[in-house]
C-alpha cells in the first residue's frame, strides 16, 4: 500500500532459462479511480554481476517509473505475466500532503513490541508496521471464507412454555468481503442442521455492518436470516429482518458509552405446534415466544472499558419491547456483565445475564432468568492466509438446571486481502488482529480499537 501522490520505480529481472518471465505487469488500484497499468519488458541479456542463491545466472535490470498523482491510498500489485521474476520496488512520497485516509485496519506482523495498555478512544485508527510474506496467485480480492462444523445441546425455555431442544450437528459455510469505497462488510452465510430430534433444517443469511474508518465510534449493522424444516411432512420457513445503530462516545480516556438501537421484524408459517412435537421443530423456524413477539424494539446502554490491550470488560442494560415498538409497553429487561481476555491465542469470554419479563397478555406473572455462560477459543494457523479455530461454549440457566453445550471447529482462509474482510469491531472477530499468524516474529506497534 503506497500513499499518493508518489512517484514508484520498478526493478525486474527475471532468470536467463525457460522459467524466467519475459514481461512484467505493474497495477496500482485506488478507490474511484482507474487503474494505473504499466507492462515493464525484461531484459534479455545477462547480468555479470548478478546471480540468484541458486547459482542461476539472471538478466540485467528492467526500469519503469509510475507515477501515482492523487491524494490517496494505492494498491500496487506487481507480477509476471508468466514464468518467474525478481522485482524491487521504491517508492518516494510526497512531503507536503499528508495521509486523508487510515492506512489498512488490519494486518498481522510487525516489528515493534507490543503496547500493555489499550488505546484511550476507539477513534485511534490501526497504524500497523506489516512484514508480508507470499501471496498466492489468483483470487486475490475473492474476499475471506468460512467452514464451520459445530456439534451443539440448545434449550429454548419460551418464558414459561415447555422447553424446545435444539440438538444438532451444524454444518456452514459463510463469505465475508469489505467493500472499502463504501466502508460495507458485507457477509452471507449458509447452514445445514442435522437434527438428533425431528428432521434436519436449514439457515440463509446475509449482514451488512457499516463502519467509517473516519468515524470509528458510529456502526449500523442490518441482517435477514431465513430458517426452512420440514414439520409434519408440511415444509415451514420463517424469516427476520433486524437493523441495529451502534455509536461509541468515550467518557474518559479508556471509557465508553455504548449505545444500542435496534429493532426486528419476523414472519413465521407456522402459528401453532402441538407441546408434543415441539422437541422436533426448530426453535429458529417455529418458537412460541418467537411467533407470538415476532417484532419489537430494543435499547441497550452499556460501560466498555480495556485497561489492557488483551483485556475488554463489558455491563449494560437492555430494555426490549412488545409488538407496539412503544418503550412504555415492555416486554422484558435484561442486564449483563462480561469479561473477555486473549490469552496467546485462546480468547476466553465469561459473562453473566440476568433476565427479567413482565406481566404480559400471555404471562401472567413476572419470571426471573439468571444465566452464566463460559467460552474459549483457540486460534491454530496453518499459514498467513489459513487458519483453524477449535473452541466450546456453554451456559447454565440457574432457574432450570439445564445446562447447553456447543463444540465448534471452523477453517477460515483468505489470500491477497489477508483478512481485511474481519471487522474486530463485530462480537465474532474481538481480537482477531491480535490473533494473527506467526506471532513469535513480531508483534503488532497499535492494535486495532
Amino acid at each position: 500500500a503506497v500513499h499518493g501522490p508518489a512517484l514508484l520505480r520498478v526493478e525486474a529481472r527475471a532468470r536467463l532459462d525457460r522459467r524466467g518471465a519475459r514481461e512484467a505487469l505493474v497495477v496500482a488500484r485506488a478507490a474511484s479511480l482507474p487503474n494505473e497499468e504499466v507492462v515493464v519488458p525484461l531484459a534479455e541479456k545477462a547480468d555479470g554481476r548478478a546471480a540468484l542463491p541458486d547459482g542461476g545466472a539472471t538478466t540485467a535490470p528492467a526500469v519503469a517509473l509510475i507515477a501515482l498523482e492523487h491524494d490517496v491510498l494505492y494498491r500496487v500489485e506487481i507480477r509476471p505475466k508468466a514464468g518467474e521474476a525478481l522485482v524491487r520496488l521504491f517508492a518516494r512520497e510526497a512531503l507536503d500532503s499528508p495521509p486523508s485516509e487510515p492506512p489498512p485496519p488490519l494486518a498481522f506482523r510487525s516489528l515493534g513490541a507490543a503496547p500493555r495498555l489499550a488505546p484511550a478512544t476507539l477513534e485511534l485508527p490501526a497504524a500497523l508496521h506489516v512484514e508480508e510474506g507470499q501471496v498466492a496467485p489468483g483470487y486475490d480480492e475473492l474476499g475471506s471464507l468460512t467452514g464451520s462444523l459445530r456439534v451443539q445441546h440448545r434449550t429454548t425455555n419460551a418464558v414459561g412454555v415447555t422447553e424446545q431442544t435444539n440438538n444438532a450437528v451444524f454444518a456452514g459455510l459463510a463469505y465475508r468481503r469489505l467493500l472499502e469505497p463504501w466502508h460495507l462488510t458485507l457477509k452471507g452465510v449458509a447452514e445445514h442442521r442435522q437434527r438428533f430430534v425431528g428432521s434436519s433444517a436449514e439457515w440463509l443469511g446475509g449482514e451488512a455492518f457499516y463502519m467509517h474508518p473516519e468515524w470509528r465510534a458510529l456502526r449500523a449493522q442490518l441482517t435477514l436470516d431465513g430458517y426452512t424444516q420440514v414439520v409434519d411432512g408440511q415444509r415451514a420457513f420463517s424469516g427476520q429482518l433486524a437493523g441495529m445503530l451502534e455509536p461509541v462516545m468515550t467518557l474518559v480516556p479508556g471509557l465508553h458509552l455504548v449505545t444500542k438501537l435496534g429493532a426486528w421484524n419476523g414472519a413465521y408459517s407456522l402459528s401453532h405446534v402441538e407441546v408434543s412435537k415441539l422437541l422436533e421443530v426448530d426453535p429458529n423456524v417455529y418458537s412460541r415466544y418467537d411467533v407470538s413477539h415476532r417484532r419489537g424494539l430494543f435499547w441497550e446502554e452499556g460501560l466498555e472499558t480495556e485497561p489492557f490491550t488483551n483485556v475488554v470488560l463489558y455491563a449494560n442494560a437492555r430494555l426490549t419491547t412488545n409488538a407496539s415498538f412503544s418503550p412504555l409497553d415492555q416486554d422484558h429487561l435484561s442486564t449483563t456483565a462480561i469479561a473477555r481476555a486473549l490469552l496467546g491465542r485462546t480468547y476466553v469470554e465469561v459473562a453473566a445475564r440476568g433476565s427479567a419479563f413482565f406481566v404480559d397478555a400471555d404471562r401472567p406473572d413476572p419470571v426471573l432468568y439468571k444465566t452464566l455462560f463460559l467460552s474459549a477459543f483457540h486460534t491454530l494457523w496453518l499459514d498467513e492466509r489459513q487458519h483453524l479455530e477449535v473452541g466450546f461454549w456453554t451456559a447454565f440457566h440457574f432457574d432450570g438446571n439445564f445446562p447447553e453445550v456447543m463444540v465448534h471447529l471452523s477453517w477460515n482462509g483468505s489470500n491477497g486481502r489477508r483478512f481485511l474482510d474481519h471487522t474486530p469491531l463485530e462480537g465474532e472477530d474481538f481480537f482477531f488482529p491480535q490473533r494473527g499468524p506467526s506471532g513469535e516474529r513480531g508483534h503488532l506497534e497499535v492494535l486495532a480499537p
